[in-house]
Formats: structure tokens, C-alpha cells, sequence
């Protein structure tokens, strides 16, 4: 018994940490819940990955609603930022790409609407980085085209390539490219829980 309290209090202070450390992002059932690939997410998307169980910060990513798409341009030319295209990269290049366009007065860019997205009370939405756009792709944009705007939209991910350019991807082919910033493409925000 006294094992057993030792556990729960050890997980509840792990998740507690957790929740202070992603404000807003993952309430106690979230984390306790088992989800598949393609259920329905708590935030009313669609989860497309699931790192397994381990430690650290989040284990699914959930695609939001396909009504969220938005058609925006990724941002102005000449303005960079420190971005990646791993996977788990998105939240923190989207912070970086926000904090850049705000301190230059631009407003109605792809990251700035992807952060700033509330969905069914979850306010913990970003733009997916190139390769969270890849899996997001090949998880749903192939079994679940449906779900998506189809054929010769692009889509933007957090992953700036240039001052000039960043990485996007075609839901028809799955093809990766670089594409002018100031082009318009698809917007479909991402959580990572």
C-alpha cells in the first residue's frame, strides 16, 4: 500500500509539472487517456502520432478540425527566424516566427493564426514543423484525404528555409518544396499532448 501511494504521488507530481511546464496543453484524463491513430483527440481532432510511452513532455499529436484550415501566407520576405524541421519542433517555431512578425508589425500569418487558434478550450495549437507536416501527411493526408482541402493545395510548416523562403507540402503527391513566404497556402494547425 505504502509502494503503491508512493506512485500515485510520484505520477500526479510528474503530471502536475508537466501541465505548469504547457500551460493549457494536457489536462489529467488527456494523460492518462490511451488514444489511437485516427481517434478523435480531446481537442476534437484527429491524432496522427503517437511516440509510444516514455518520459517526457508529450506522447500524440492531433491535427485540429478540418473547419480550422485557414488560407494564409506564411509571412512577409526578409524576415527571419531560428526554426527546425524536426519532429517536435513546431511549438517552439512557432514561438520564434510569432515573436519575429510581432516585433515587425505583421499580422495574419499561418503561425501567428495557428497559436493564437481556440479549439473546443484548448489554446495550445501551433504550426507544425516540416517534418510534423510529413507525418501528418502520410498518417492522414493519405488514409483520410476527406480531411483535407485535396488536390493542388499546399500546406505551410513552421520550417523557415530562407529570409525569403519555407518549407511546404503538397497534399496531393506528398512533395516537400520551398515556397515564397507571401504565397498563400493552407494553414492546419497541430497540439501535441
Amino acid at each position: 500500500m505504502k509502494h503503491r501511494r508512493k506512485k500515485l504521488t510520484a505520477l500526479l507530481i510528474a503530471v502536475s509539472l508537466w501541465m505548469l511546464a504547457f500551460p493549457g496543453c494536457a489536462t489529467l484524463e488527456d494523460q492518462m487517456r490511451e488514444y489511437s491513430i485516427g481517434d478523435k483527440g480531446p481537442a476534437g481532432g484527429i491524432i496522427f502520432y503517437d511516440r509510444g510511452p516514455q518520459e517526457g513532455r508529450w506522447r500524440y499529436l492531433e491535427a485540429a478540425p478540418a473547419e480550422y484550415e485557414q488560407s494564409l501566407r506564411w509571412g512577409p520576405s526578409d524576415i527571419e527566424a531560428e526554426t527546425s524541421m524536426a519532429l517536435g519542433a513546431g511549438p517552439g517555431n512557432t514561438q520564434a516566427v510569432v515573436e519575429a512578425f510581432d516585433a515587425a508589425g505583421e499580422f495574419d500569418t499561418a503561425a501567428q493564426y495557428s497559436s493564437s487558434v481556440v479549439i473546443n478550450g484548448y489554446d495550445d495549437w501551433f504550426l507544425p514543423s516540416r517534418e510534423e507536416l510529413n507525418l501528418m501527411y502520410r498518417i492522414l493526408g493519405v488514409s483520410k484525404p476527406e480531411d483535407f482541402r485535396g488536390v493542388g493545395y499546399g500546406y505551410w510548416s513552421s520550417s523557415q528555409y530562407s529570409r525569403t523562403l519555407a518549407w511546404a507540402q503538397g497534399f496531393a503527391s506528398g512533395v516537400q518544396g520551398r515556397i515564397e513566404q507571401f504565397d498563400r497556402l493552407i494553414v492546419r494547425p497541430i497540439r501535441a499532448f
